[in-house]
């Protein structure tokens, strides 16, 4: 099944290949972010919980933004990100874990699909893990630089 996400052989292994409680919860969140570079949402859902909450805070207008309950509707995510940016790059250089939560820092740059405009923002994010999987995401980044991008205009325009 077409993902619509880059690099769709990248290398990340199947999920069925994977043995989750072998796994730290930093090892955890890296694969998943391993998974997101290949666009792999295969992988990126099955570590998840069935009744995951995949929060991403931020301005209404941006699409991708909202509450996703559940495993099957995290996808609603993943497809407002694909369909509003393009070329989307995440490098998360912090990690710090603590028990079941595992908190990342670092940048995410993507290009607005609807006006080309290259958007640069600092992004942290927060997981929750259970028996190895995420059962809460929250996505946190400069609201107010996407909301810029999204609604400028080309310069021919």
């Amino acid at each position: 099944m077409e993902t619509g996400f880059r690099n769709p052989e990248a290398g990340v292994r199947p999920y069925w290949e994977r043995e989750f409680n072998n796994m730290t919860n930093t090892e955890v969140i890296k694969t998943v972010y391993a998974a997101y570079a290949a666009g792999d949402l295969a992988t990126i859902q099955s570590y998840m919980t069935e009744d995951v909450a995949w929060i991403a805070e931020g301005h209404p207008a941006i699409t991708w933004t909202g509450e996703f309950h559940g495993k099957a509707n995290t996808s609603g995510f993943f497809a407002g990100l694909r369909n509003d940016l393009a070329d989307p790059v995440l490098a998360m250089d912090i990690f710090i874990s603590e028990g079941d939560a595992v908190a990342t820092f670092g940048r995410f740059q993507a290009t607005v699909r609807s006006n080309g405009v290259r958007v640069d923002t600092p992004v942290a994010h927060y997981f929750r893990l259970r028996d190895g999987k995420i059962a809460e995401y929250r996505n946190f980044l400069n609201s107010a630089a996407m909301v810029e991008a999204m609604q400028a205009r080309t310069a021919a325009a």
